[in-house]
């Protein structure tokens, strides 16, 4: 007979090859767009590398506080729920300046407006009881508008990571192309096809998602058994 832990394990199992398959896409999709030089971009779906250019116009970090092309604050608060406890997203900020990649023989303007992201961790910290906000901590909550204390006065159990696109990084990055007026390439977020870029290496991405997708993978069967073994009990 179906029980509650069938059903549990059915649905993490469902939820486990949803975010396999979804890895699987990624990694098609990057191994099957081949990468080409922003000089010869045409209208149409592309791959480009190159580093971000001293040109691109840039936004304060506010845990870093370096001038950046683009970062992503995140502040997670430690919350009790009766006898467990949880990190709960308490503000997620996103800013970004003017991207421009080069590769030597063109530049492109790379949209990053509600595009997707895959890049190496920034600054970490944390905070509670017995540790005090740094002023770099202070600022991060002072602009996703949280207090560092609670109405008894204590200080809340947060958590912070900032990740940043600097000028000079390299960037991989695959969109929808445009040649605006000028004749220079604008890779932008058409309709459903949002911008993926990164820091990271094409290889070092390709071989992060085939881990996660194995790891998945191992995780579906594992769960499918254990339902089906609940099945009989």
């Amino acid at each position: 007979m179906p029980t509650a832990l069938t059903a549990v394990l059915g649905l993490l199992a469902c939820f486990a090859i949803f975010v396999c398959r979804r890895n699987h896409l990624k990694i098609r999709q990057i191994e099957g767009t081949p990468t080409t030089a922003i000089g010869d971009l045409t209208e149409g779906h592309h791959e480009i590398k190159g580093t971000v250019s001293d040109a691109s116009t840039t936004v304060s970090a506010p845990m870093g506080g370096e001038d950046c092309v683009w970062f992503c604050l995140h502040v997670e608060e430690l919350v009790r729920r009766g006898k467990s406890r949880h990190w709960v997203t308490r503000g997620k900020l996103t800013r970004h300046g003017d991207c421009f990649v080069e590769d030597g023989t063109g530049t492109c303007q790379v949209d990053l407006d509600d595009a997707d992201h895959e890049l190496v961790a920034g600054p970490r910290g944390t905070s509670g009881t017995f540790d005090d906000p740094s002023e770099s901590e202070l600022a991060a909550l002072a602009e996703l508008g949280l207090t560092s204390e609670n109405f008894l006065g204590m200080n809340r159990r947060f958590r912070y990571q900032e990740t940043v696109l600097r000028r000079g990084d390299q960037l991989f990055a695959q969109g929808q192309c445009d040649v605006d007026a000028y004749g220079m390439a604008v890779m932008s977020t058409f309709h459903d096809t949002r911008v993926f870029f990164s820091n990271k290496s094409e290889e070092s991405l390709v071989r992060s998602y085939k881990q996660w997708r194995g790891v998945q993978f191992v995780a579906f069967v594992a769960l499918t058994l254990g339902a089906l073994a609940s099945l009989g009990g």
